[in-house]
């Protein structure tokens, strides 16, 4: 499993990634259980017509972890065990109501199951018929209730369980090596990675996907998107009470439509705190605003990408690999 370390051990210190000359330097170690890693340098990465840089990393070598030389059972760079400490903690919400369902829960063999139903109820605690660009006059209902969250206290521990999930999803990012361990569960359907996780290429294909749920009138699940949200300041709020940051469209000039995702924020200095990162994984339930001409001949038409962030649980920082 092909885990990303910002730093490593060598011979009895630390190093972090951006530092690290393998000629120079020699051999490199796991922060925690030692076992060797190799160090990856910044590299510039194209998404659309746009690049962006990736930060130096450490990473196993190929097949490490298959060949048993990878991450130790109780490492913190070994998914398993970072899945593990997912499953204790969602299983907090049990102290507070013996009814309640975690949001993560163990199957048979490896595999974890993530409930996104739960996870709906979690990131938008909104009221019925909300729509930030007025368009909408209602909201339809998802049909599977909104049953999970009946205190404080519960939706407190459900937040830090989904937390720690975003930054699980930031730090692995592979859908693949995702799936091995996490099944997803919207309701009584399973859904695929890659129609819940995002990158910066993907928002074509999240646009298919919102507008095909739509005709047939079916509520979105939450999904965890990349967005960069570059250098701006904070403008002013709008009239239904939240902060809205704007995120650079990534799509391709050939490409006949402008997908430009907008996060609107329900508090200031949460909103303060997103713009610190240049790059962040936002967990939130996507939706399509209107769709608008386009201003001048040689722009395109665009749609804009709609994601509320009710609390700090919903976006952490990214780094691309």
């Amino acid at each position: 499993m092909a885990s990303r370390m910002p730093a490593a051990r060598l011979q009895g210190r630390i190093i972090n990634a951006d530092e690290y000359e393998k000629d120079t330097h020699g051999a490199a170690q796991c922060l925690d259980c030692g076992c060797a890693v190799l160090g990856v340098r910044s590299y510039p990465r194209t998404v659309g017509d746009h690049e962006i840089v990736v930060r130096a990393y450490f990473r196993l070598p190929t097949d490490a972890q298959k060949d048993g030389k990878g991450h130790e059972p109780g490492c913190r760079f070994n998914i398993g065990s970072a899945v593990s400490v997912l499953v204790a903690r969602s299983a907090e919400v049990k102290t507070f109501s013996s009814e309640a369902e975690p949001l993560l829960s163990a199957l048979l063999g490896k595999q974890t199951e993530l409930r996104l139903h739960i996870l709906t109820e979690i990131v938008q605690p909104r009221p019925s018929g909300y729509s930030e660009d007025g368009f909408d006059k209602e909201i339809q209902p998802s049909g599977l209730g909104r049953r999970y969250i009946t205190s404080q206290r519960l939706l407190s521990a459900y937040l830090r369980a989904a937390e720690s999930l975003l930054s699980l999803v930031g730090w692995v990012q592979n859908r693949r090596d995702l799936g091995e361990w996490i099944v997803l569960r919207h309701g009584s359907h399973h859904v695929r990675w890659n129609r819940f996780f995002f990158d910066l290429e993907d928002y074509r294909q999240l646009y298919d996907q919102l507008a095909a749920l739509e005709a047939d009138q079916k509520a979105a699940h939450p999904v965890a998107i990349v967005i960069e949200l570059g250098n701006q300041s904070l403008g002013k709020m709008t009239k239904y009470g939240s902060w809205p940051l704007r995120g650079r469209n990534p799509t391709l000039k050939s490409e006949e439509l402008a997908i430009c995702p907008t996060v609107f924020v329900r508090d200031e200095k949460l909103a303060h705190e997103m713009l610190k990162e240049r790059l962040v994984l936002v967990c939130a339930v996507p939706k399509l605003g209107r769709r608008r001409d386009a201003p001048k001949p040689w722009l395109k038409p665009e749609v804009e990408l709609q994601l509320t962030v009710n609390h700090s649980a919903q976006f952490c920082g990214f780094t691309p690999t």
